[in-house]
């Protein structure tokens, strides 16, 4: 059903003193807050019936009903212009909370306890201002915005007419801002707010949202004290709130996916204590490729081409299996990143992806620990009737490129560089000079630069090398 509005004159000894008519009625937000006020009543008559604020004003002022003007967007009433919205709505200045203007007992004033000169050319409003009374007591601005201070309590209707006649004599009118403009400022909030969190973490982000929508109710609050705007601050705070949510939610699944498909990766290549490393670092590691001072060894079993020709498969897989597991452990209790198994090898390089500054003394220390566990292992195996085996291990440091290489389907963390090359070179020494571990001088060199000495290492001489033209220093361990 449809609301039917129906007007109810006042008492015929009331109308013949009165000067005019007007409505009392006041239309509320979604909210039930008071923020405008309804000054002409088009619908119920023939000529334009005013408010009880109007009414008062143009009483007042010498004025008549007939004197009032609708134009779109506008109220003309002698020589005020007030806007109006699409509801022929205007926005009085709310001049304050309940108490606002000076109230006097009915009382005292009939009972003759005042002072006539109080009242000398003053527009006097009669109401009901006993908040017992809840018919007539409305939430306005003040209340919802000053929920602290005396101006929380609802403010009585006659002091909202007060208010409306205030605005008429003072002439100050608010205007609600055009659809268009709190488009406007809803998007812009919206980018300033997506500028703001992006890429900055939740707490970071949280604080940028917090100036952005203080940014908004700056120029909300600008707008209304000196353009006496009234734009719409709700939805753009709402809509920073979302865009900050979003965005930190999206920020936070985007890691855990590339934190999983780092994890999964590097588990691969590095033992799980270094993938925890990794994960809770917060540094790059540079899967895109970069250049970096690292550690490379290359480790070969000698003679097992021959001895896996006289070997049934299974026999050779299972032997082999036994050796390549002790030697990764070996590699990974020690930091290190196993790159890939090369037949009946295998090379690791030691300093990414997560940096250890000792990363020279820990590939030396690897590979000491390969020739304890390979003497184990050819106990064991000797007592299974088959003969020992021999591991050459090969390292060198220098400055390689690390990160992935491949395509798209296949990508490998790997090094790559002049110094890897060298390392698998100094992997073949082992051989000419009858060592079991090889050094190269580089390795040595960057150690004494940084003044470590370690007695455990003795030079060999030098060596020539294919594909490197002078010939290099090399040492072994003496353990």
């Amino acid at each position: 059903g449809e609301t039917l509005q129906v007007f109810q004159p006042p008492m015929a000894g009331l109308m013949s003193g009165a000067a005019g008519l007007g409505f009392a009625n006041m239309p509320t937000d979604p909210d039930k807050v008071v923020r405008r006020s309804t000054l002409v009543d088009i619908n119920t008559f023939e000529v334009p019936f005013p408010s009880l604020g109007l009414a008062t004003f143009i009483a007042a002022a010498g004025l008549s009903p007939l004197d009032l003007e609708l134009q779109h967007g506008k109220l003309i009433v002698g020589e005020h212009f007030i806007p109006l919205n699409h509801l022929n709505q205007a926005m009085p200045g709310f001049w304050g909370p309940q108490g606002t203007f000076k109230t006097y007992s009915y009382y005292d004033v009939v009972n003759g306890k005042f002072s006539p000169a109080e009242f000398k050319d003053k527009i006097v409003l009669v109401g009901i201002t006993a908040s017992a009374e809840k018919e007539d007591i409305f939430a306005t601005p003040y209340t919802t915005s000053n929920l602290v201070i005396s101006g929380s309590l609802p403010t009585p209707g006659v002091e909202i007419h007060a208010a409306v006649v205030q605005s008429f004599l003072s002439h100050v009118w608010f205007k609600e801002a055009h659809p268009m403009l709190n488009l406007a400022i809803l998007l812009l909030a919206a980018f300033l707010a997506a500028a703001a969190v992006s890429g900055r973490g939740p707490w970071l982000g949280l604080a940028g949202a917090l100036v952005v929508i203080l940014l908004v109710v700056g120029t909300a609050f600008g707008l209304w004290w000196y353009e006496r705007l009234w734009v719409n601050v709700a939805a753009p705070g709402v809509l920073v709130f979302l865009t900050y949510a979003g965005i930190t939610a999206s920020d936070y699944v985007q890691a855990e996916i590339a934190r999983r498909r780092t994890r999964a990766m590097f588990a691969r290549y590095v033992s799980p204590e270094v993938v925890e490393e990794l994960m809770s670092s917060s540094a790059s590691v540079g899967l895109g490729g970069r250049r970096q001072t690292l550690t490379i060894m290359f480790c070969d079993i000698r003679g097992f081409t021959a001895y896996s020709e006289n070997k049934a498969p299974e026999q050779v897989v299972k032997r082999l299996n036994e050796y390549l597991t002790a030697m990764t452990e070996i590699i990974f209790r020690q930091g290190g990143t196993l790159d890939k198994y090369l037949g009946d090898g295998l090379m690791a390089f030691f300093g990414a992806p997560v940096y250890y500054p000792d990363h020279i003394q820990r590939a030396i220390q690897a590979a000491i620990d390969i020739q304890i566990a390979v003497e184990r292992l050819n106990k064991s195996w000797a007592d299974q009737g088959e003969p020992p085996l021999y591991v050459g291990v090969g390292i060198n440091s220098g400055s390689v490129l690390v990160g992935n290489v491949g395509s798209p389907e296949r990508m490998d963390y790997t090094v790559i560089g002049e110094d890897v090359n060298l390392a698998s070179r100094v992997e073949g020494l082992t051989k000419t000079f009858g060592e079991l571990i090889v050094i190269s001088g580089r390795a040595v060199r960057m150690l004494e630069d940084e003044g470590i000495e370690d007695k455990r290492l003795r030079r060999l001489g030098q060596a020539e090398v294919k594909g490197f033209t002078d010939p290099i220093e090399v040492y072994t361990v003496v353990r």
